[in-house]
This record gives structure tokens, sequence and C-alpha cells, in this order.
């Protein structure tokens, strides 16, 4: 995937510049001068500092700049502007960076250049003394881009310091009465400026930084450690919709005990909830922070706290796991080892389609891996080709379909990393009870059939011949095979789920002798791997579900190395 995007990049790069050359722009011709910014809160500030300059537009608008891609029509929008202006943060550096290389370097202006004695790592705007170091800033910027309209933008940039001025007095007010000490934490540094210029105090962050940020197990803990027993609440941000890093914060701080309050915004702007300015927005965080501050601290549970964190997660992953495992043992030996793969795949279609139109991501997931499951056994059957040809033409197809329709949503939170690897700790209690019913009824199932199944997938045709039907038990193992990986997908993501139906038996198979013997190693392996994943996940702070693959490989390698063969 990231192959794909370099050379999706490269043709952008190259061929844009011969399409839509970059020039001065006639401005009696076009009107006022387009400049181009990244975020929507950047816009709102650069709008009010160019009135009557310059027309500003935001390149990201609802996306958020993690999940933000190149498109043709979006880079000859950001070729054809008249400027290019960025803060230079976190992933909104990596956009501000492309929309260079799309420029050639041409009038693209980095903030954080010009500005001094702010953190790149934080959201220093989010604070009025912030956004008018910010504005000013841009004024600079645009001053040095048309001198002849300096006065101009001098008056906007005095109109704007009278507002935030008035702001920041609004919100002292707010929070004079405010119940002290005001104890918060955020799932990034959101609030850092903030909470300096106002008296808060940040006891934790998930994150210390923006951008691309994968939890782990340590992490997690020590994240609620700090948190536990402060009164503290934990503000969650609007970026983080959609996010691991915000279910993980989530489903633990409600099984813990600590207050949440949310949704606070430094990045984006929400129209539809009243948020239209920068102004509407620091507002309705400062609203959310006092009115949490309000509100009497939640009792907390009486399990110890590595125990809250983890044995939830820890079930869920050990239950999807097993039965994972025990059905990817019958895949293994009709042959079906790559088809987990286009499954998986064809969910994260599947649930990038459920999340743009608000429908449940587990129906949509599964709908999709049925949609590739019942397709692969046509075609495979239809055009006489291989199983393994027809399931690589449909898994690709299935990604490129997720990778397009997030494309084309220019609002989508949804992050592609959180669907190949999801975090277990984020696991809610209704969400285990699910996984572990589930996935005993899928080892009674597995159990009770279990012969007629074996001997399908080792011999078709005497199984046919003996009376068995064959139609019958392909699809029901198909369908079972598909819920199974589909439902691990939805715990663990989709890597590990993959991961559990090949890895595991593939070793089994090294160690066998019979199928009894078989199918237990395919049960005990998985068990064991995730127990020694999690238990390594928090001695060297990785993320679970990647642990628990890497267990499952070193097993692999260390027995397929020790064993003789026959």
């Amino acid at each position: 995937m990231r192959g794909l995007s370099a050379l999706s990049l490269i043709a952008v790069v190259a061929f844009v510049p011969l399409l839509v050359p970059v020039a001065d722009s006639d401005v009696g011709s076009k009107g006022l001068p387009t400049v181009l910014v990244t975020t929507e809160v950047l816009a709102d500030l650069a709008a009010k500092v160019g009135r009557g300059v310059v027309r500003v537009e935001s390149v990201l608008g609802r996306t958020s700049p993690e999940t933000f891609t190149l498109t043709p029509g979006t880079a000859m929008k950001v070729a054809d502007a008249d400027a290019f202006l960025y803060v230079g943060y976190g992933s909104e550096d990596k956009v501000g960076r492309l929309a260079a290389d799309v420029r050639r370097g041409v009038r693209t202006f980095r903030l954080l250049d010009v500005i001094e004695g702010v953190n790149p790592n934080e959201a220093f705007w989010a604070s009025p003394k912030g956004a008018l170091k910010l504005a000013e800033a841009i004024g600079l910027v645009l001053v040095q881009l048309y001198p002849e309209r300096s006065d101009v933008i001098a008056r906007n940039l005095e109109a704007l310091r009278r507002e935030l001025s008035g702001l920041d007095a609004w919100i002292r007010s707010e929070l004079e009465s405010t119940r002290r000490p005001l104890r918060v934490a955020t799932i990034r540094p959101s609030l850092n400026a903030f909470a300096r210029e106002y008296g808060l105090e940040v006891v934790a962050r998930l994150a210390d930084h923006f951008g691309t940020y994968e939890p782990n197990a340590a992490s997690t803990l020590h994240f609620f450690e700090r948190v536990s027993g402060t009164g503290a609440v934990i503000l969650m941000e609007a970026e983080e919709e959609g996010s691991t890093l915000a279910e993980v914060v989530s489903a633990n701080a409600r099984r813990i005990g600590i207050r949440l309050a949310g949704p606070i915004y430094y990045e984006r702007l929400d129209p539809e909830g009243g948020i239209s300015s920068y102004e509407d927005m620091v507002r309705w965080n400062v609203r959310v922070i006092a009115s949490a501050a309000a509100e009497p601290t939640e009792p907390r549970t009486g399990l110890p706290l590595i125990a809250a964190v983890l044995l939830p997660g820890f079930v869920a992953l050990l239950a999807v796991s097993v039965s994972t495992s025990l059905v990817g043992s019958f895949a293994v030996m009709r042959g079906w080892a790559i088809f987990g793969d286009a499954l998986s795949h064809g969910a994260i279609a599947g649930l990038v389609a459920a999340y743009l139109v608000g429908f449940d991501f587990y129906l949509g997931a599964l709908a999709a891996g049925l949609v590739v499951a019942l397709s692969v056994s046509y075609l495979e059957r239809r055009t006489g080709l291989r199983g393994d040809l027809v399931i690589a033409v449909t898994f690709t197809s299935m990604l490129a379909l997720a990778v397009v329709m997030l494309s084309k949503s220019g609002g989508a939170t949804l992050k592609l990393e959180d669907v190949l690897f999801a975090d277990v700790t984020a696991s809610t209690e209704e969400g285990v009870l699910g996984t572990a019913v589930f996935s005993l009824g899928v080892v009674a199932f597995l159990l009770a059939f279990r012969r007629p199944l074996l001997a399908y997938v080792t011999d078709p045709y005497w199984s046919e011949a003996a009376g068995i039907r064959t139609a019958l038990v392909h699809y029901a193992l198909l369908t079972l095979l598909s819920v199974t990986v589909i439902t691990a997908f939805m715990t663990v993501g989709a890597i590990p789920a993959v991961a559990s139906m090949i890895i595991p038996p593939a070793t089994a198979l090294l160690l066998s002798s019979s199928p009894r013997s078989y199918l237990i190693a395919s049960a005990l392996i998985p068990a064991l791997s995730a127990a020694a994943g999690v238990a390594a996940s928090v001695l060297f702070d990785t993320n679970v579900g990647s642990t628990v693959v890497l267990v499952y490989a070193v097993t692999f390698v260390a027995v397929a190395l020790t064993r003789r063969r026959p």
C-alpha cells in the first residue's frame, strides 16, 4: 500500500506541473487571488487576516491530515492556487510538504519558520495567545506576497487582535468559577498551550505528539495509572473520532471509572454542531471543560488497574485466536490459506462503506466478507482458474475499492493502520462477551462436525463418493470461515486475524501425526501465543496484536528448524 502511494505521488508530481503551469495569477481576471491552506482552523484565521485581499480555502476540510490522500484533482487545485500556507506540525506538516512538492517551491510557506516561542509538537493556537502568533505569521506572509495591500492586512490583523483579546478575557471569566485544581488528560498534546495559559493541569497524554501513533500495552497502562485517582477528566478530541486511540481511552475510562468529556476541537470546525469559526471552537472547548469540572468524580471499579485494562482484551484475543486457528486448520488442509487475506481485504472495503453511510461496522465488514467468499467460490468454478489466482484478483480489487471510497469521502477520519492492527485493549465488556460466546459456538460446531469436514478437506472426491453432501459442506465451511475471520478482524485487526488463521495451523501440521493431534495443536498454539504475546507487549511496550503475530512466527520458525524430516 505504501508502495502504491509513493508511485501515485511520483506520477502526480511529474505530470501536474505539465498540465497546470504555476505562474503569478492575473488578479484582475480572477478576482481575489486564492490562498490555499491546510486545516479549517487555519483557513478561518487566514480569511480574517486576508479579508478583502485574498480568498482562502482549506485543502483538508473535514479530513484528518493523517488520512489525507493526494488525488489528481486535489493536486491540480494545489498547483493552481496563488499561494499555499501550512503550519508545519505532525501529519499536517506532511500535507504541506506534499503540496510543496507539487508546487515545486513556488509561493509555499511553512508558518512555523516565521513564528518564535511555540512548540511545534502541540496545538499552540488552541489559546488566543497562540492563535495571535499564528495570525501574525499569516500577516507577514501576505504582506510579502501583496505589499501594495499591507495597510488592509494591518487593519485586519488589528481587528483580529482585539477579537482575540476579548476572547481571552471571556475565557478567564468562565474558568474563574470552576472547581480547582482543574485536572485534565488528553489523547494528544492538543491543550498544552491552553492549559499553561489558563491554569489547567494536564496530568497525562496517551500520545505525546501529533501524527501516526499506535497505542502500546505498557503506555496505555501508564496513561491510566497517571490519570486514576487524580480526579482528572479525560478530554476526547474530535479529531480522534473513529481512531483506535479514542476507542482505547473510551473503553477503559468507563471500565475504570474515569470521567470523559468532549468533543474538544483544535484542528477542524463543525458547522453542523454550531462551530463555524475559530472563536466558536474556543468557546465550545471552554464550555466543555467548565461543564466537566462541575461533574462529580465517578467511583472506581474494584478491579486492579492492570486487570481492568488488559484482562478484557486478553479474553477477546484468546477467544478469537483459538476459534480462527481451528477454522483455519480446515482451510489450510483444503488449500485455502490465502483465502483469509481476501476476506480481510474485503472486510476493509465493507468497513469503510459502513463508516461512510453510518451503518454498523461489524455487519458492513461481514456483508463484504461474505460477498468475497461467495464470489471467489463462484469465479473459481465458473472460470476454471486456480483458486489462488481468483483470490489474488479479488482481494487486491477490494483493497483498491476501500482506498477509492476513502479518497472520495472528503471527511473520513478512519485510519487504515488502525484497521490492519486493532488494539484489543479497546475491547468493551459487551464486545468481549459476544466474542467469547461466538467463539465457543464455532468450536462446538467444529467438534460436532469434524468428521465430514476432515473428510471433505482431505479428499473431496472420496467424500462425495461416500455419500457426504460435499456442496453443503463446502459452503458451510466457507461461511464459517468468513464469519470467523471477520469477527477476528473486528477484534484484533486484519493482519492478526489472517495470521491466526494460517500460522498456528501450519505449525500444528509440522507437529502432528494424526487429525486429533492436529486439531489439539491448532487450539493450544494460539492460546499459548496469545498469553505470551500479551506479556511481551507489556514488557517491551509494543502493540498487542503485532506482538502475538511475531510469537506465532517465532514458534513456527523454531518448530520448522528443530523438527526432523520423516
